[in-house]
């Protein structure tokens, strides 16, 4: 049945739309029936419409998401660590122990559990769902908050903006399940239990100071956020002025505890399970270590450039500028308009600016251009423009003023990023889906699947969590890479013999080492391969057989296993086909793979999305020799950030490229296949990476012919270009 839908998906692109459309315009009702309620003044809504918020948020974020939870490969290295160490805790529930975070804390691998413990299996599809469920629960308690301040209508139209960057944002580094995750879902829940606690309401303050308190646990690099949070409570305490000091002093202490109170009950679990040493040594100091690290790299040209590079990101997808500077722009007009009024801001107001600025802290200190730290900041500066709308309503007092003030902010927050959205393709999932149900792994974790039973565990070295992923397995040691193995700066000597130790208490059915030209980092053979740790190649070599390498991870089994002799060479290119690793094409004689150490004549390797793309400057032509199985063609493409961004003495953009796809059968005609034009200096969409899929001509022989040149000739200027992943199906 599934079979059939995915099949009937891959050839109906429209249906996305039409999906998407239902939820839409519900929520867009929805949002006006509130607004019409609450015009002329205050209404109090009935129970059942809180939980009717809660389902139709939902379904607006699951309908126009729905498609990137189908994905079977990772989006980013952080989500399959993420899911990898909850695996594993799901056989060895000890942190620390079994699972190290480096600089992410236990809360984000515990998180992951509970739907697995629903009976979901732990893979990409749950983390994602997960991770909606919490973005989703994260608005909804800011919308809680508001709405308990200000009324369910600017309550809505101002987490309207965050709702609509979150339903319709496509750039992998935030659309994949991050460490971010959770701590929005924590800051929402102090959001709502801070504003809606009454007078004097001891247990929603001490239940807020202990969900800050664990914020920290969840990301160490949100406490920033989280000490403004509790500062938040320890405000609220003082501020009750019906109680003596030497109360409120006393209330101060309780909420203080209760802040603790997280670190208190780690603390105690971790000295009792032995692992104390162990967390201090790998949660606080690697993280001081890597800002340290963040610092020392970025000390020419430092902050600027590190701000730059997170613009480059955020500008190749477009929806967080759009949040940002939508926000923003209401903001400032509030406060001009109250300005102008003479109106005292109220204490939510200067509570949100200072939440957005210790958002920015955070995301700030590490000095890493990593997108997906940038998700801190959506929740803080939606409950500062939510103070901000709350507060200019309760100056409007005509009904018109009102209506004005939500229609204009559903347009600019709301309908402006659905519209922009609509103007680009569907996910590019859409004409995938029958390949991920008919290749649902990596032919890897198939041949690992086939020599390891239940009970058995896999060793990696290198940096390719996506195995443990795949093949279900949970890790045979805690590190699930091998960065400060090999990490020269950290203390590489204590690590590796953990890592050593790790593997021998394990005895993992499979070792695979991840280094080759495809992998994540680890792309060197000879400077990062197993054997420059020799204890480990001696271990290796005694206990292990070596039985594939295939793409660029070679496949060690444990010489006593049972199922290692059955894996014959026949019975090993079997196992390969079932993987998801169709036809590769050839650009030269019996390659096996497209891109590989060297590159065809003219074109380099660069690294685009965490994988390696054929790069060369326009005009550039790569060929390809076709086989009568072949019929269609999917693959990437797109030009390197320098093509609008030149960081060196020399600026420039381009002004724009063009792709081409030819088929040149063996009499010498050509037939063109297939075009588009990408212009990145001026269109915001065509910065990021593009996929492409095209039938072949009939009949399939030849060769195929990928071209790209200047859109305006002879303007070839700055035109990187770069094709990738490039597959045949039959």
């Amino acid at each position: 049945m599934l079979k059939i839908l995915f099949t009937w998906l891959d050839a109906h692109h429209g249906a996305y739309w039409a999906i998407t459309l239902g939820p839409t315009l519900l929520l867009g009702g929805w949002i006006l029936s509130a607004g019409k309620q609450e015009a002329r003044g205050p209404v109090t809504p009935r129970p059942w419409f809180i939980w009717l918020d809660a389902i139709i948020l939902f379904l607006f974020l699951f309908a126009w998401r729905w498609p990137f939870l189908l994905v079977a490969n990772e989006f980013n290295p952080d989500e399959s660590q993420l899911i990898a160490g909850a695996i594993t805790l799901s056989h060895d529930p000890i942190f620390w122990r079994s699972v190290d975070g480096q600089t992410c804390g236990p809360l984000n691998f515990y998180a992951l559990l509970p739907l697995h413990w629903l009976g979901l299996p732990l893979d990409y599809f749950t983390a994602r769902l997960t991770g909606l469920l919490l973005i989703g629960g994260a608005l909804f308690a800011c919308h809680r908050a508001l709405a308990n301040a200000f009324g369910r209508a600017p309550a809505w139209v101002s987490i309207l903006p965050a709702t609509a960057f979150f339903a319709t944002v496509t750039h992998t580094d935030l659309i994949h399940f991050s460490t971010e995750h959770l701590p929005l879902f924590l800051m929402g829940l102090c959001f709502w239990l801070l504003t809606q606690r009454p007078a004097g309401g001891r247990y929603r303050l001490w239940l807020a100071c202990f969900v800050a308190g664990s914020l920290c646990w969840a990301k160490l690099q949100a406490a920033p956020i989280a000490l403004m949070l509790i500062g938040w409570g320890f405000w609220q305490c003082w501020q009750d002025t019906a109680k003596s000091t030497e109360a409120r002093l006393r209330e101060i202490a309780w909420a203080c505890l209760a802040a603790a109170t997280p670190s208190l009950l780690i603390l105690t679990c971790t000295a009792i399970t032995g692992q104390a040493t162990t967390m201090l040594h790998r949660y606080f100091l690697n993280n001081i270590l890597y800002v340290r690290e963040g610092y020392s790299k970025a000390n020419n040209p430092g902050l600027p450039q590190f701000l730059q590079d997170m613009v480059n990101e955020a500008l190749s997808d477009g929806r967080l500028p759009m949040l940002i500077g939508s926000a923003l722009a209401s903001i400032l007009a509030g406060i001009f308009f109250l300005i102008i009024r003479r109106v005292r801001p109220p204490q939510l107001f200067l509570i949100g600016a200072f939440l957005s600025t210790a958002a920015i802290m955070a995301i700030v200190t590490p000095l890493r251009g990593f997108l997906h730290y940038a998700l801190l900041l959506p929740l803080p500066l939606t409950f500062w423009l939510g103070a901000t709308a709350g507060w200019s309503w309760e100056q409007l007092k005509t009904t018109w003023s009102r209506a004005l003030l939500c229609i204009t902010l559903m347009i600019s927050g709301g309908l402006l990023p659905l519209v922009t959205r609509c103007a680009q393709p569907v996910p590019y999932v859409f004409g995938k889906f029958s390949e991920y149900w008919r290749y649902p792994h990596q032919s890897v974790a198939v041949i690992i699947n086939a020599l390891a039973g239940e009970g058995d565990s896999l060793g990696i070295w290198g940096w390719a969590n996506n195995f443990y992923v795949d093949s279900n397995l949970p890790q045979a040691t805690r590190d699930a890479n091998s960065f400060f193995m090999t990490w020269p700066e950290g203390n590489q000597k204590y690590y590796r013999a953990c890592y050593l130790s790790d593997l021998r208490q394990h005895r993992p059915a499979v070792f695979i080492d991840a280094v080759g030209p495809e992998s994540f980092q680890f792309t060197n053979r000879l400077k990062l391969g197993h054997e420059i740790f020799p204890e480990l190649d001696s271990y290796i070599r005694e206990y292990y057989t070596l039985v594939a390498d295939l793409a660029g991870s070679r496949i060690y089994a444990r010489n006593n296993l049972s199922t290692l002799p059955a894996l014959t060479p026949t019975r090993l290119n079997t196992l390969i086909n079932q993987g998801r690793q169709a036809f590769a094409l050839d650009y030269g004689a019996s390659k096996s793979q497209l891109i590989e150490s060297s590159a065809p004549l003219g074109m380099s390797i660069a690294t685009v999305n965490f994988h390696p793309v054929l790069f060369a400057h326009a005009p550039a032509s790569l060929e390809f020799t076709l086989d009568a199985s072949m019929r269609t063609i999917t693959g990437e493409f797109g030009l390197l950030d320098q093509s609008w961004n030149q960081r060196n003495a020399t600026k420039g953009q381009t002004a724009g490229i063009v792709f081409i796809a030819e088929q040149v059968a063996a009499n010498g005609q050509v037939t063109e296949l297939w075009r588009q034009i990408l212009s990145p200096a001026q269109i915001l969409t065509d910065r990021d990476l593009k996929y492409f899929s095209f039938k072949l001509a009939e009949p399939v022989n030849g060769r195929l012919r990928l071209k790209s040149a200047a859109a305006h000739p002879p303007d070839n200027s700055f035109g990187y270009s770069y094709w990738g992943n490039l597959i045949a199906k039959p």
